[in-house]
């Protein structure tokens, strides 16, 4: 009988639990002072912010105060760093130069603001500190001088650009001077010697004398416009330097009077003194008999093109056409018939020797 009374106060027991712990849930799904019943010790507990149990989904949010505070001291420190080693990285070598300085200041802002996008402004002097300590007060007054003319751009936009271009050009060459002072020309050099440079092509396109000759010119524009660089410069933009003297109008009828033995001896002469190795120039040379080769089919196609257009009409003329274009472009058949369907003659135009 003891043993039973005593299985009778256990079961007893285990109900009162049952009903305790059911209703302790079902007020805690019941209204807003159930967050009040949610244990101290979970973080970032709240009615609207349930605590998630698992770790994997623990984050700064749901940690203590203290410790959200210093992993985001720690995530500062380290973007900190990251960006200052970054910039030493790109910028340190010229850093006394004012455009190099403004670059820095440009790549640095990109960074700041999408770190701090609310208060990027207040990083500026910090980050600079630490990158450029040598030079922070001068990158610091160059970044408010940088801020006041984007400013002034921005509020002068719709003066801007009712102006005529070189108008405009002219307007804006005073203000830089205004903001920016003797640190202008070399600020914008780059700017500067583009547009010498655009001069010295343009010079040589007017001017008659042989495509060689031509070519030194360029060579020696070159030199005067970009000095101790013009090595470095050519090796950078090299392609760009050869396409933009491969586009004047001038070079192309040379080009065009050529036979294709001289043509490539001209071409690979204008390569070389470029600065191209003989690898490249050998992959040059196969590219261009293989462009040569490719023109030449496409001349030949328009011109049975246009035989076939000239014919009488009718219900046979596009099969005579589909059929032309898998005689001379095989697999390209089909692109070549959808770029004619939608008004491009691919082989219509002139070509641009060296290029395409």
């Amino acid at each position: 009988m003891k043993r039973y009374g005593r299985t009778g106060i256990i079961i007893t027991v285990i109900c009162i639990c049952a009903l305790s712990f059911i209703r302790f849930f079902s007020n805690s799904e019941a209204g807003p002072e159930a967050g009040a019943l949610l244990p101290a010790t979970m973080p970032g507990a709240s009615p609207t912010n349930p605590v998630e149990l698992l770790p994997s989904t623990v984050t700064t949010a749901n940690l203590p105060a203290s410790d959200a505070t210093e992993d985001t001291k720690d995530d500062e420190e380290l973007n900190q760093q990251v960006i200052v080693a970054r910039l030493n990285e790109l910028f340190a070598a010229g850093i006394n130069h004012p455009g190099v300085q403004l670059q820095a200041i440009e790549r640095l802002i990109r960074y700041l603001k999408d770190i701090y996008p609310d208060n990027w402004q207040d990083h500026v002097f910090d980050y600079l500190s630490r990158a450029f300590p040598e030079q922070v007060r001068t990158m610091y007054d160059n970044y408010l001088k940088l801020m006041d003319y984007k400013q002034w751009v921005t509020d002068n936009y719709n003066l801007l650009i009712s102006m005529k271009a070189s108008e405009r050009k002219d307007f804006l060459w005073d203000m830089r001077r205004s903001f920016f002072g003797d640190d202008t020309d070399r600020i914008w050099e780059m700017e500067i010697r583009a547009a010498q440079l655009d001069r010295s092509l343009e010079e040589i396109d007017n001017t008659q004398m042989p495509f060689a000759d031509k070519v030194n010119y360029y060579l020696v524009s070159l030199d005067g416009i970009y000095g101790s660089q013009a090595e470095a410069y050519r090796r950078a933009y090299r392609q760009n330097i050869i396409d933009r003297f491969l586009t004047l109008e001038s070079v192309q009828a040379a080009l065009r009077r050529m036979n294709a033995e001289a043509r490539h001896e001209h071409l690979t002469g204008l390569r070389t003194v470029m600065g191209m190795d003989q690898a490249a120039l050998d992959r040059w040379s196969t590219l261009d008999d293989s462009r040569d080769h490719r023109w030449e089919n496409g001349r030949a196609y328009m011109q049975a093109r246009t035989r076939v257009l000239s014919q009488a009409g009718g219900p046979d003329r596009e099969s005579r056409l589909d059929q032309l274009r898998r005689e001379f472009f095989g697999d390209e058949a089909d692109i070549i018939r959808n770029e004619e369907q939608s008004g491009l003659l691919r082989f219509s135009g002139q070509r641009i020797y060296g290029k395409n």
